[in-house]
């Protein structure tokens, strides 16, 4: 609900936009489940992201008191979930107890901003509703990770500093909100990446970790092959060594030999 306002106060900065990964959520009520990137429907156009079937979102489409319950799913869905059928346009998918109308397909690169891929894009305002209340109506909006492209020649640190300021404003007098706060500018592949700036999030370390693993299973295969090798090439060269040996070579001699 903020987003118009940043937008505006942000001078330097050619379009803002806003998205939330959540879930896990099943799929057709199915024991598959995906996580959902709710977005505003601007973000694949400040992304340059043109989807390869069908369309993206529009603006008249981010209605928080009457959503529009719509989607866009990525291309490995629409060939594992669909067969990369031609019509899919106009298709229902239902996310857990709600159904959604597939709009278009994310083309085959696009698989969101989290080093975890996301299957399916739909609107903010569809954005399940808790307990409390629509969320829109309550202060804050921390569950939003911002993206912005600029514009003309601004630096990391003006953005940053103008942000700042506009968020700051923005909030002014509410409660929940720290005064102090700071918006900081990155590079969208650092910001979401392993910021040198920031703690490194679970999520990158659980990707380390696996990346380690997978390297030292690589080292250890590869030792076990060049070993195997080595002991193949003796074992056919024994005839060789026994007629050396019979001929007054020394050990330290085939040693040297190999």
């Amino acid at each position: 609900p903020d987003h118009d306002v940043l937008k505006r106060d942000l001078s330097g900065v050619a379009d803002v936009a806003a998205y939330s990964v959540e879930g896990p959520y099943s799929l057709d009520g199915g024991e598959r489940s995906t996580a959902v990137a709710f977005v505003t429907t601007n973000y694949f156009g400040l992304l340059g992201v043109k989807p390869r079937v069908g369309r993206a979102f529009a603006v008249a489409e981010a209605n928080y008191r009457d959503p529009r319950y719509i989607a866009v799913i990525s291309d490995a869905l629409w060939r594992t979930r669909f067969g990369a059928e031609a019509a899919i346009v106009g298709r229902k998918i239902l996310i857990d107890t709600v159904t959604f109308v597939i709009v278009g397909v994310a083309p085959p690169a696009f698989s969101g901003l989290e080093l975890d891929p996301v299957e399916i894009w739909a609107p903010l305002p569809t954005r399940p509703i808790g307990a409390e209340g629509p969320w829109f109506d309550q202060g804050g909006s921390w569950f939003l990770h911002i993206v912005a492209r600029p514009s003309g020649v601004s630096t990391a640190a003006s953005v940053a500093s103008r942000a700042t300021a506009a968020v700051r404003r923005l909030h002014a007098g509410d409660e929940w909100f720290d005064p102090t706060a700071q918006v900081f500018v990155d590079p969208l592949v650092s910001a979401e990446g392993l910021s040198t700036r920031r703690e490194v999030s679970d999520r990158s370390v659980s990707l380390i970790v696996r990346l380690a693993g997978v390297a030292v299973l690589i080292l250890i295969l590869t030792a076990c092959n060049v070993g195997g090798l080595q002991l193949m090439r003796m074992a056919s060269r024994r005839n060789e060594f026994a007629i050396r040996l019979a001929l007054g070579s020394s050990v330290r001699r085939l040693a040297r030999q190999l």
